[in-house]
């Protein structure tokens, strides 16, 4: 049974893996389409006012929404990641998955310097780092409980 779950979330390591990459392979307009459509359902939603004013809310709401994107992106990996190396029985398991985290965090902004429209950012990483930090503490912390 634990080969099976040690296949499932290497598997799912991939697949999320894959997932980003998608996700930052695209080009700049092709993100920033993606964004204004949730931007806009959230402005509906949030007011029922002329088109100026949501328009003006969409301004505000794309920094809110693009960067809470980025934590989740990474929160799920950083809880995957602690996961894979749980049931590898890796000695230091959170620094070694906050490593891990840091490191594609990286390379996924690096890899976005490549892509037309697409720019790297620190502050991207920081946040990204900060995602999967707080799902890596998390897990640990059920983990803890959970014994």
């Amino acid at each position: 049974m634990k080969n099976k779950k040690k296949y499932f979330l290497y598997l799912l390591l991939v697949i999320w893996l894959g997932i980003i990459f998608f996700f930052s392979s695209q080009s700049g307009e092709v993100s920033l389409k993606q964004s204004d459509t949730i931007i806009y359902k959230i402005t509906d939603i949030v007011s029922k006012k002329d088109v100026e004013t949501k328009k003006h809310l969409s301004i505000k709401w794309t920094f809110l929404v693009r960067k809470t994107a980025h934590f989740l992106e990474y929160f799920v990996l950083g809880l995957i990641i602690y996961l894979v190396l749980d049931i590898r029985g890796i000695k230091y398991l959170q620094i070694t998955a906050i490593i891990l985290a840091i490191l594609f965090a990286s390379l996924d902004e690096i890899h976005q310097l490549f892509v037309v429209g697409r720019t790297a950012k620190v502050f991207d990483v920081f946040i990204d780092s900060v995602g999967a930090t707080i799902a890596i503490f998390g897990a640990n912390f059920i983990k803890r409980k959970s014994k």
